[in-house]
């Protein structure tokens, strides 16, 4: 190759081809769906540009792409519709930073409504947004107008004021098609509302006739004992599980945002850079937790709350519990004292903090004390940390049920950390993983793994500077959030009506 030759391919490498640097934004075409990335902006210029007066006209206009992504609902508390043949349908596309959900179909009380949650990079919030097709005419052929709404205040009811989405943990999702642990086993009540969904959907596709990717009757097992994933038939691009199930990939990307989301609410309080040692103290399962504050300020809550850590870890153990017993009774539609006993686990109402542990997580160390740390450090801040939690019922203190999200949340703190103090990488190796939109850690101090002598030597550097960047703060005042901490939930949940 010629030296004037290398030289302009090299302009090009550096530089970029000024055609393709100079490329216009996708346009909008009412006659397809729309190229790019969606986001809500979009999603209301496509509205208005098409003049859209119904649901049904909307969902084919969305990018296929971010079509692929969605759960489907055949049981929910949503306003919005669902039953097992029309199914609610939430869309998340590659990375959930539009959610957007409707009815299984049009004639549904609110079936005419788009209920969407846009996270906003700029403040690292999930934001609620609502688009309502409204008939203003008396004419029953008038097509109806589109009014959108931001921020309502309608949503903050089953959202909170802390606005998030609501979403169980792993391994149940009560209601959505895969629901247990991302897959349906043949002959259950699920397996029957699946399959007449789809054959539903085969003679007269509605609404879900948009979805792209969606499963087909001739493709699910035959056999009696044999089990399915509910997954997208294609493959999804950004990851290399293609098949796995769609509540997985949707909890997988919720939890990278929602502990983005909890990464703000610290330095929305201005206790970021004070608080993010006993941050990863927590996440590493260091011992000792109280010591890594001022040491007044444990005795000082614990006088004016009646909380000390030991308090604090039996009210996460009793949230929990209360949360896996209301769950599984979603679940199964039966007493959970029955359910435990035939899947030979014990009653979780019956169990001491530490056999609950065992019996209910893969990781002791990973669930309730990492939960229960975070909660001691939210309180001793002078704040209730309970809308950090995705799980609709209120009170659950209920991150995950494995440990892997310590993992996660610990690389999205990590990703600032690490800017400041990098004599923290000795301790903490980061790799990206394919599928996910997270960054893995693989620490040999995170609590879940085996101990090795590193660990107590990590913790040591850890305690030691979050004591100094906690006393840089003034105590906060506990008088103030004493009457807004949440009381034990009951132990005795009575029967199943």
């Amino acid at each position: 190759m010629k030296l004037g030759t290398r030289i302009f391919f090299l302009a090009l490498f550096f530089l970029g081809a000024p055609s393709i640097a100079r490329a216009e934004p996708t346009k909008i075409d009412c006659s397809r769906a729309f190229l790019g990335k969606l986001t809500y902006s979009i999603v209301r210029q496509i509205v208005e540009t098409c003049k859209i007066g119904r649901v049904e006209d909307l969902l084919p206009l969305l990018p296929e792409e971010y079509r692929k992504y969605h759960v489907l609902a055949f049981d929910s508390r949503s306003v919005q519709g669902a039953s097992p043949q029309f199914p609610r349908i939430i869309f998340f596309g590659p990375d959930a930073k539009l959610i957007l959900a409707v009815s299984g179909k049009e004639n549904d009380p609110n079936g005419n409504t788009i209920e969407m949650i846009e996270w906003s990079e700029g403040d690292q919030k999930f934001k609620p947004r609502l688009l309502e097709f409204i008939k203003t005419k008396t004419d029953p052929t008038s097509v109806s107008e589109a009014h959108f709404q931001e921020n309502p205040s309608s949503c903050v009811r089953c959202h909170r004021t802390n606005f998030r989405p609501n979403w169980d943990t792993y391994s149940l999702w009560p209601g959505f098609y895969g629901s247990d642990d991302g897959t349906i086993k043949n002959g259950t009540k699920e397996d029957e509302y699946f399959r007449s969904f789809l054959a539903r959907v085969k003679r007269d596709p509605g609404r879900h006739g948009s979805l792209v990717g969606l499963q087909t009757l001739d493709k699910l097992p035959k056999e009696k004992d044999g089990s399915y994933e509910v997954a997208n038939t294609e493959s999804l691009e950004g990851t290399d599980r293609s098949g796995s199930p769609q509540v997985f990939f949707f909890t997988e990307r919720l939890q990278d945002l929602n502990h983005r989301r909890i990464v703000q609410e610290l330095k929305d309080r201005g206790i970021y850079d004070a608080s993010k040692y006993a941050v990863l103290g927590a996440l590493a399962g260091c011992p000792n937790y109280e010591d890594f504050f001022p040491k007044d300020w444990g005795v000082r809550l614990k006088e004016t709350t009646g909380l000390g850590y030991d308090e604090v870890r039996k009210q996460v153990v009793l949230a929990n519990r209360k949360y896996v017993v209301e769950r599984s009774r979603r679940q199964y539609d039966l007493d959970p004292r029955d359910y435990f006993k035939g899947a030979k686990l014990p009653d979780p109402l019956s169990l001491s903090e530490e056999k609950f542990d065992e019996a209910f997580y893969e990781y002791a160390e990973g669930q309730t004390k990492a939960a229960s740390k975070l909660r001691f450090l939210a309180l001793i801040h002078g704040f209730d940390n309970e809308a950090w939690y995705l799980p609709f019922n209120k009170g659950s203190l209920h991150l995950r049920r494995t440990a892997q999200w310590q993992e996660q949340f610990a690389g999205v703190f990590l990703e600032g950390v690490l800017k400041t103090d990098p004599d923290l990488k000795a301790y903490y190796k980061l790799d990206p993983v394919k599928y996910q939109h997270w960054t893995q850690v693989y620490a040999r101090a995170i609590g879940f793994r085996k101990r090795e002598e590193n660990d107590l030597e990590l913790c040591s550097v850890l305690k030691k500077k979050s004591v100094a960047a906690e006393a840089k703060l003034s105590q906060p005042n506990y008088d103030a959030v004493k009457g807004g901490l949440r009381k034990d939930p009951p132990q005795d949940l009575g029967r199943h009506e």
